[in-house]
C-alpha cells in the first residue's frame, strides 16, 4: 500500500512542477521540435482560455493526487492489505481472554494450544490474526497478519475443588464425564487469562 502512496505523491509533484512552469511555456518548448517553430505555433497555438483551463486542471489534478497519496498512507498505517490495527488486535485478544477466564479443567489435561486460540479468533470473526505460543502453553502472542501490534495473552492456573458435571463448560466434553471420573481426577484447576501489550 505504501508504494501506491508513493506513486500518487510523485504524480502530484510532477503536476505541480508542470503547472508552475506554465502551459504556455511548455507549449513553446514543444514547438521547438518543428523545423519552423513560429509557423507551427501559429497553426497549433491554443487560446488563452485553453491555457487557463490547463493551469486549473494541473492544480486540481495535483491536489487530487496528493489526497489519494494521503489516503493510501492511512490505509497502510492502520489497516494495510493484511494488517489489523493495534486496537483491533487488542480487542480480539481480550475477547479470547474472556472465553478462557474461569474455565475449570483437570490438571492432567493439556490446557490450550495455538490451534484452539486460533479457533476462538475465527469464531469471533477474526480470520487474519496470527497466534504464536511461547512453548510452555501458558502464553500466546497475537499479532496482525503482518506481525505488527503484538499483544500477550497469559493463562494462569489456580487449584480448585472438583466441580460437578453440570458446572463444567460444554467444550470440555463434560457430558461424557461421569462422577467417578471426576473423583478419579484428583487435581482440578481454574484458569485465569490476562492481556498486556507487547510479545510474551
Amino acid at each position: 500500500m505504501v508504494w501506491i502512496a508513493v506513486i500518487f505523491f510523485v504524480a502530484a509533484a510532477a503536476l505541480v512542477v508542470m503547472t508552475l512552469i506554465g502551459p504556455r511555456r511548455l507549449f513553446e518548448v514543444a514547438m521547438k521540435q518543428f523545423r519552423d517553430p513560429e509557423a507551427a505555433a501559429k497553426v497549433l497555438m491554443p487560446s488563452d482560455g485553453q491555457f487557463l483551463f490547463r493551469s486549473i486542471a494541473g492544480w486540481v489534478g495535483a491536489v487530487v493526487m496528493a489526497l489519494g497519496g494521503c489516503y493510501a498512507l492511512s490505509l497502510a498505517d492502520g489497516h494495510g492489505d493484511n494488517g489489523a490495527s493495534a486496537s483491533e488486535v487488542r480487542a480480539a485478544t481480550e475477547h479470547v481472554a474472556r472465553e478462557i477466564d474461569g474455565v475449570v479443567m483437570s490438571a492432567r489435561d493439556s490446557g490450550y494450544d495455538t490451534p484452539e486460540i486460533e479457533g476462538m479468533l475465527i469464531r469471533a470473526g477474526e480470520h487474519s490474526l496470527q497466534v504464536e505460543g511461547t512453548g510452555a502453553g501458558a502464553g500466546f502472542t497475537l499479532t496482525n497478519a503482518d506481525g505488527d501490534h503484538p499483544v500477550c495473552l497469559s493463562i494462569d492456573e489456580q487449584d480448585t475443588p472438583p466441580p460437578s458435571v453440570d458446572a463444567l463448560p460444554p467444550h470440555t466434553g463434560s457430558r461424557s464425564i461421569s462422577p467417578g471420573d471426576i473423583a478419579a481426577r484428583s487435581k482440578w484447576v481454574e484458569l485465569s487469562a490476562s492481556v498486556r501489550a507487547g510479545a510474551c
